[in-house]
């Protein structure tokens, strides 16, 4: 798998969003702008707000309003919300991009607290597993769209915060001037995977998605690659990777981003304004949606003097750029890989990955922290204790191989992707403490297995992207005489963390208590099209754009062989409320392709699909009336039966 695979590159630095927030409904139900299932303006509600003509709509959107949406959620904003004039742009900072023509606005500052705005690559492991930040390629930049309309973001489903999708056609790194790095077009969409809260945020200073962290992949096919050194220098990572990509079941290349700690409203026009400084109950971005919405009127103030001939120059509207820290890596693409979403085997902050809805969450103090570190949090002398959050996402890789001694399998290497894992104490960057945090196995006798104590410091984990890779050094003492190859790869994962919590004894001080924060998911089942764009019913342009058929892959335990009698079902979910639907109120219709029939099958809430031998299950999705519908996996394991579908609202 590409997690395993060396060379692997590594970059660090800031990606930039320009959302036109118009567009979007995150304000439903204290202003309810629009009726999304039919992508058109509530005509209800404006009429009620006295809002009937283009003219009042105008000056109605750059107004500022009371968003009441319950505890947590109560601010004055403009329904326009932050970004009225953005224009969906998106992609890395460079020293070119983005273009920002108002002076008014700008790149969040380059200070300890928000280092390198700029993304560059900043090493690689070598096939050696050596780390190399001397290469030809160190300091080059990254880049959608060279010479092209920027790349886009856009939201499937502008009420869900994991609908959003980066619409690009190429991917550069270095650039042909410089003679270093390479350039390749892009074939798939992007799209958000992995969402978990990336930071306590102890200092207040971020808002909005800003806690946040999301995964991005993509892969490019080997044939696209254009290398623009044509004689690299031996043992650079450009000439270890083009030996790699001559491998029998090598694809291409892979890229995975993780991008968190969101920063907006940034340049001279929000100074003197501070996030933890909000004038109204509950939420922190007041006072800086206030100051836009200042902006907004003065811009169409003097947009219609110049109109009208009473203004020389043009004003420049005021696009409003939200910035967010990024790593990543890139490696070797292999067969039997999803390109948009990571595979392998997957570690989830839940007791059950497949059906639970709700996380485990880990107390955290802030403690041990290094000298330099941005802002000691203490509370009367003591550590300050965080707010209870889950782990993100890890995902894991085993390489094995013969022993020449005794030729048997044997564990050579165990790479740990932990690039959503930790959250952060706040923007400095530093991570949370949480003591030793082990990776183990499960063992069939109901043993549990420790395989190494993970690093994940601040300085090592923008070093590689939060990869760490594991060999025979870092396991644990009894590590490989109690666990063999096979157990490895047959057994279940977990991440373990010393979890602190006040003493109740004691307010003053602090209790250890070790705590399994992440299980891996025997069973997972995935698919790269992370968003589907069916027609309306009875569209009569394209009678054939109402149905679309997707694959879904499944894998146990990170391998693509299955145990015999696995089963998928598929759940249809409405929004906003996140309900289970039935034949009355779904949106689509789905079903699955039979093999052994030729046909398609019916899928309803308790259909238990059996997944044939090569782990993918085709499934065709058939409009049936105006919606935004999720649809969610459910792999089941042989003998369990068929599972109750949840239908809460936890989705």
């Amino acid at each position: 798998m590409s997690l395993i695979s060396l060379p692997r590159l590594y970059f660090d630095g800031q990606m930039y969003w320009t959302p036109s927030t118009m567009n979007n409904n995150d304000y439903e139900p204290a202003i309810p702008t629009y009726d999304i299932p039919r992508a058109k303006l509530n005509e209800d509600y404006l009429e009620s707000q006295l809002v009937e003509t283009e003219k009042e709509f105008k000056e109605w959107v750059i107004k500022p309003t009371l968003a009441n949406n319950g505890p947590g959620n109560n601010y004055i904003t403009p329904p326009a919300e932050w970004g009225y004039y953005n224009g969906m742009q998106c992609g890395f900072v460079t020293e070119n991009m983005p273009v920002i023509t108002n002076p008014d606005f700008g790149l969040p500052p380059n200070t300890p607290k928000i280092p390198r705005p700029k993304t560059t690559v900043t090493g690689f492991t070598n096939q050696d597993g050596q780390y190399d930040n001397s290469d030809p390629w160190v300091g080059c930049p990254m880049q959608f769209n060279v010479g092209m309309v920027p790349a886009k973001m856009i939201d499937v489903d502008p009420q869900m915060p994991w609908a959003t999708q980066i619409f690009c056609d190429t991917f550069t790194l270095g650039s042909q001037k410089g003679g270093e790095g390479f350039s390749s077009p892009i074939r798939n969409r992007m799209a958000t995977r992995y969402i978990y809260q990336h930071t306590y945020d102890v200092t207040d200073d971020l808002m909005i998605a800003g806690k946040y962290s999301v995964v991005f992949q993509n892969c490019l096919r080997k044939e696209d690659l254009v290398f623009f050194n044509e004689n690299p220098k031996p043992g650079s990572f450009q000439a270890q990777l083009q030996e790699g990509l001559k491998e029998d079941g090598v694809l291409g290349l892979m890229i995975r981003i993780t991008a968190y700690d969101t920063f907006y409203f940034q340049g001279r026009a929000f100074e003197g304004l501070s996030v933890g400084s909000a004038t109204t109950q509950d939420d922190n971005r007041s006072d800086f949606m206030k100051r836009i919405a200042i902006l907004y009127k003065q811009y169409e103030t003097e947009l219609e003097e110049y109109k009208l001939g009473k203004r020389k120059d043009k004003p420049q509207p005021p696009v409003n750029n939200a910035y967010s820290r990024s790593v990543g890596w890139i490696g070797l693409w292999r067969e039997g890989e999803l390109t948009t979403t990571p595979g392998g085997r997957i570690l989830l902050p839940y007791e059950n990955p497949q059906t639970d809805a709700y996380p485990n969450v880990i107390n955290v103090q802030a403690k041990d922290l290094p000298e330099d570190y941005y802002f000691p949090q203490k509370i009367d002398g003591q550590p300050k204790i965080l707010a209870q959050i889950a782990l993100g996402a890890t995902f894991v890789g085993v390489k094995t191989g013969t022993d020449a001694s005794t030729g048997e399998e044997s564990i050579q290497r165990i790479t740990v992707d932990m690039g959503s894992t930790i959250p952060l104490q706040d923007v400095s960057g530093w991570k949370a403490e949480f003591g030793d945090v082990k990776l183990g196995v499960k063992l069939s006798d109901g043993t549990s297995q420790t395989i190494a104590v993970l690093p994940y410091y601040r300085k090592s984990y923008l070093r590689t992207a939060g990869v760490v890779d594991l060999t025979e050094k870092d396991f644990a003492e009894d590590f490989l005489k109690n666990v063999s190859a096979e157990a490895l790869q047959s057994c279940p994962l977990y991440l373990q963390v010393d979890s602190y919590s006040p003493d109740p004894t004691n307010s003053g001080s602090l209790k250890s208590e070790e705590k399994v924060a992440l299980n891996e998911a025997q069973l997972t089942a995935e698919t790269d099209l992370r968003g589907i764009y069916l027609n309306e019913p009875g569209a009569s342009w394209k009678p054939d754009g109402d149905k679309q058929e997707f694959a879904v892959k499944l894998w146990h335990l990170g391998s693509p062989v299955l145990p015999e009698g696995t089963q998928l079902m598929v759940g249809q979910y409405s929004n906003p409320d996140g309900s289970l639907t039935d034949e009355s109120t779904a949106s689509v219709a789905l079903s699955y392709f039979d093999a052994d029939t030729g046909n398609y099958v019916p899928i309803g809430n308790d259909t238990a699909i059996p997944v044939p031998a090569s782990g993918e299950v085709i499934i065709q999705a058939k409009t049936l009336r105006l919606g935004l519908p999720n649809i969610r996996f459910f792999p089941v394991m042989p003998g369990t039966g068929p599972v109750t579908l949840p239908g809460g609202t936890a989705m």
